[in-house]
């Protein structure tokens, strides 16, 4: 709410807006359909066409919030200068993101689990994380 705020105070608009990004708890296709947020009690549906429709066509990408949570690290946070990163959130359930090479490795919750485990498709990245083909 605060960058809301200061995005008013600032007299902007959403011409002054050259993207969204969103992160919600739950499975995203790569075109921003939402399969499933239970957290929120939402559906299926296309959230990144939703939004950009409310606003006005300001482009818009949508992610898992554990996915997204592990990039902005990376570019912004305390993986700045690192390749591979592991991030585990923990809030109403438990999440994570991976990164390998500078990419995001879009697995299940299920498979992230499971990973660091035992090995899957004969690959190994790193100690513990296997990348599917």
């Amino acid at each position: 709410m605060k960058n809301l705020e200061r995005f008013k105070e600032n007299n902007s608009s959403l011409d002054d807006v050259e993207g969204v990004g969103v992160g919600v708890p739950g499975p995203v296709g790569d075109d921003g359909t939402i399969y499933k947020c239970v957290n929120l009690g939402w559906g299926v549906f296309n959230a990144q066409e939703e939004l950009s429709g409310l606003l006005n066509g300001v482009k818009v990408k949508v992610g898992n919030d554990a996915n997204v949570a592990a990039l902005g690290e990376m570019y912004k946070g305390g993986g700045v200068g690192y390749n591979n990163i592991v991030m585990v959130t923990l809030g109403t359930g438990v999440g994570g993101g991976v990164i390998i090479d500078g990419k995001i490795i879009f697995i299940s919750m299920y498979e992230f689990g499971r990973d660091f485990q035992r090995y899957h498709s004969g690959k190994r990245i790193g100690k513990y994380i296997c990348q599917y083909n």
